[in-house]
């Protein structure tokens, strides 16, 4: 499943009320993995950030194998 990246606008309807957004701290960024078990998504593992930015490639390798290790943990917890 792909990593999702977006900036957070205070103008966009989805996060004008959002307080993480419009009061402090005043997040700028999100992205998301997901964590799959057993082909289902069960949970989003997430970071933020106070300044807007892009991820680069090894971020979002990173982030998409944080999404995996919490899944095989998760397995192992069974």
């Amino acid at each position: 499943q792909p990593i999702e990246e977006w900036p957070v606008d205070r103008r966009d309807a989805r996060y004008a009320r959002h307080p993480a957004i419009v009061g402090a701290p005043g997040l700028r960024f999100h992205a998301a993995a997901p964590v799959v078990l057993d082909g289902v998504h069960v949970a989003t593992l997430r970071v933020m950030h106070l300044q807007p930015h892009a991820l680069d490639a090894g971020q979002r390798r990173r982030l998409a194998e944080l999404g995996g290790a919490i899944a095989h943990w998760v397995r192992q917890q069974r």
